[in-house]
């Protein structure tokens, strides 16, 4: 008696369920990398460090107890955690003289509790050429959840101005992003 039995991965509907699994994990992992923002920034710097001999560092990580409010009104606090609690993407914005005036950084809450925050600030020499504008962030940041907060450089002046965008949540350290922007004439 001949018997020819194939394994289910040599059939058709087994190598179409392989390939499928295969691409599941590949936009899954993709999806977790664009979310901690390990792709899909524009400029980290480290380009013009490469050039310029300049040393870049990325955000640390910070061990930090947040606290969050229950409905009840009792204030907990949460175990610490080794991760930095806000994270921005891109981590620098560049404005080229060409380019255009509004850029958008996405702020994200890796933490495990809510977060409260300010509103975001520009600080540094240059800070009157640029505006930050809060466009979903609020005053509360869940766990997980991502925001916009968009930067506009103003451009009053020739040259290059340099500034930091600042997120501060309350507790943890803020989240800080370089701002860079060149004007011709």
């Amino acid at each position: 008696m001949n018997d020819n039995k194939r394994s289910f991965w040599s059939t058709t509907a087994g190598v179409v369920t392989g390939v499928a699994s295969v691409l599941t994990a590949l936009v899954g992992l993709l999806t977790v990398s664009i979310n901690l923002g390990w792709l899909g920034s524009k400029d980290d710097g480290s380009k013009r460090a490469a050039t310029t001999g300049e040393t870049t560092s990325s955000p640390s990580t910070t061990a930090f107890a947040a606290t969050t409010t229950t409905p009840t009104g009792r204030t907990s606090s949460a175990a610490a955690t080794s991760l930095t609690p806000l994270a921005g993407t891109p981590a620098q914005l560049t404005f080229d003289s060409l380019g255009g005036r509004d850029e958008q950084v996405t702020i994200r809450n890796n933490s495990a509790v809510s977060l409260t925050l300010r509103r975001p600030t520009i600080a540094g020499v240059d800070a009157s050429q640029f505006t930050a504008t809060d466009l979903t962030c609020g005053t509360r940041l869940d766990a997980n959840r991502t925001c916009e907060v968009k930067v506009t450089f103003l451009a009053t002046k020739a040259g290059t101005s340099s500034a930091t965008l600042v997120l501060q949540p309350e507790g943890p350290p803020a989240l800080e992003v370089q701002l860079r922007g060149s004007r011709l004439i």
